[in-house]
């Protein structure tokens, strides 16, 4: 993985939890389907997409900032499964 800011790093280690639990448990991916690789890199692009990236959950990413791991993220998880889904179709 590519080396990260401290800002990046932090909001990386909040969305990891989210996009786990969102592929493994809310979607049913099993970890054959969905690597760890996989589950890196889609946390990575999350936290480093470009702002003029047609992402429907990129403005909330910057509540992210301000929640706890074990907060509850309604907003975004339909975003991430978007994202998680066009990933796995490439």
């Amino acid at each position: 993985m590519r080396k990260m800011d401290e800002y990046t790093y932090d909001l990386y280690s909040k969305l990891e939890p989210a996009v786990e639990k969102i592929a493994y448990h809310d979607m049913g991916l099993t970890y054959e389907q969905f690597t760890k690789e996989d589950l890196d890199a889609i946390t990575y692009e999350l936290c480093k997409a470009p702002q003029d990236r047609s992402l429907d959950f990129w403005g909330y990413v910057s509540v992210v900032d301000q929640m706890d791991q074990n907060a509850d993220w309604p907003d975004i998880t339909k975003g991430i499964e978007r994202v998680i889904h066009k990933y796995l179709k490439h």
